[in-house]
């Protein structure tokens, strides 16, 4: 990301992945810890509001009591929605546990001025978005971001699924900065 282009920024960077358990959040938190123990402020915000996969990842964010949702719908400050988590070293911008799904979340003013806080606040801001395939908020996402990185389960996700995610990205002029591999079995790779 950092070489890509210099004069253009990867401040906002989403992940994103054809269908759901590629492995995205866990990148996203394993590229906030990198970034983090690079010296650089970063938050990664949990974008994915039906399943809470990088909320359920940071154990002092899985039991929030508001998060992004009320964030944006109630104009919180920052202070009463960020979560440290230890381990890595970054904020996260968890999901509460509440019932229903906002429609239209990531597609407010609340919403980009969210960002817009959060890119002052911090040097980089990571979005944990759903997967393409199905959910039409990673789209909004991805339009949004500086940088783009596509996640892809090793060996496992259809190339089918890989193709059809991939071609949306290009018809909603996503920035793809480019792919990431995951859960790669190293043993069956080495062979």
């Amino acid at each position: 990301l950092a070489l890509l282009d210099p004069n253009e920024p990867s401040k906002v960077i989403a992940l994103t992945s054809s269908v759901p358990r590629e492995g995205k959040s866990v990148t996203s938190l394993c590229l906030a810890e990198i970034l983090a123990q690079a010296g650089e402020s970063v938050v990664v915000v949990d974008c994915d509001v039906r399943r809470h996969g990088l909320t359920n990842l940071v154990s002092e964010a899985a039991n929030a009591q508001i998060g992004i949702v009320e964030a944006i719908k109630k104009n919180l400050p920052l202070n009463d929605v960020l979560v440290l988590d230890p381990r890595s070293g970054a904020w996260v911008l968890p999901v509460a546990q509440h019932e229903g799904v906002p429609e239209d979340l990531f597609s407010t003013k609340q919403w980009d001025a969210l960002v817009r806080s959060l890119s002052q606040r911090f040097d980089h801001v990571i979005l944990d978005t759903p997967p393409l395939l199905g959910v039409a908020d990673s789209r909004i996402l991805c339009t949004k971001a500086d940088k783009v990185l596509f996640v892809v389960h090793w060996n496992k996700t259809p190339m089918s699924a890989v193709q059809a995610a991939a071609d949306i990205l290009q018809q909603c002029g996503a920035k793809v900065a480019g792919a990431v591999l995951a859960q790669v079995n190293i043993r069956q790779q080495a062979r």
